[in-house]
């Protein structure tokens, strides 16, 4: 499997990797990302990417089952390769289980009143709970598709430069106009990830709001921040890492 997710294209890491190295260094994460790319391989980055994520849906089974998967490492690689659709991913993130319908059903039954009409503590503990989890799935989901739009949008970028290097005379594709092709397209990259920053932000704000409303703990909002901008550095040291 750690070899399948060394499998990305060379320039698409050129482009991360200048990004990571400097071109918006004055970022948090990207200092965070130097910081752990000392003394780490590739293959350690991405076993800790994988352990970052699968924390991170720990978080959430506490909620139930969200009906809603993040993307495998592999499934990240096909989408900024192009072999796999934003569609397609977004179709993966939302149709990984039938969970979501069945417990809806299930809810319906626990919100019928019984003989007596009376609502029962215990029924309404259910409902509210069910609600809370129901608004949790629906905005991890949009998360999950942010991601996915964000991994199309580099596939573009991958096609543009690609297109640009092998444009060149065979014998100037050195790897010098790599890394001259990828600080072209770096800040257009850069400006991607602030785009994906500020709807994650909003997301996360409308999360909050949501779960306030219902009276549900909001510390999951905490989480997938944390999980977002942690994921970030580890990717960016990974891709620094593949260079080195």
């Amino acid at each position: 499997m750690k070899r399948q997710k060394r499998r990305i294209v060379p320039i698409v890491l050129l482009i991360l990797a200048v990004i990571a190295a400097g071109v918006v260094f004055w970022q948090r994460e990207n200092l965070e990302a130097i910081r752990l790319l000392a003394g780490k391989s590739s293959g350690e980055l991405a076993d800790e990417i994988e352990a970052q994520q699968q924390q991170t849906q720990k978080a959430m089974e506490s909620y139930g089952d969200l009906g809603v998967r993040d993307l495998t490492p592999e499934e990240e690689s096909e989408l900024i390769q192009g072999t796999l659709t934003v569609e397609e991913a977004v179709g993966r993130i939302t149709n990984s289980t039938d969970a979501p319908a069945q417990a809806q059903s299930d809810t319906e039954s626990a919100d019928t009143p019984t003989q007596t009409q009376q609502p029962d503590a215990e029924g309404e503990q259910r409902a509210g709970a069910e609600e809370t989890r129901e608004v949790v799935s629906r905005y991890v989901a949009q998360m999950y598709t942010i991601k996915a739009q964000f991994l199309g949008k580099l596939n573009q970028l991958y096609e543009a430069a690609k297109s640009d290097y092998l444009a060149l005379p065979a014998a100037e594709r050195t790897d010098s106009k790599k890394r001259s092709i990828a600080m072209h397209y770096a800040v257009e990259a850069s400006a991607m990830e602030s785009d994906c920053d500020d709807q994650v932000n909003a997301v996360l704000e409308s999360l909050t709001a949501e779960l306030k409303q219902c009276g549900a703990d909001i510390s999951i909002v905490d989480t997938i921040r944390q999980s977002y901008e942690d994921q970030k550095a580890l990717k960016k040291a990974y891709y620094m890492s593949l260079l080195s």
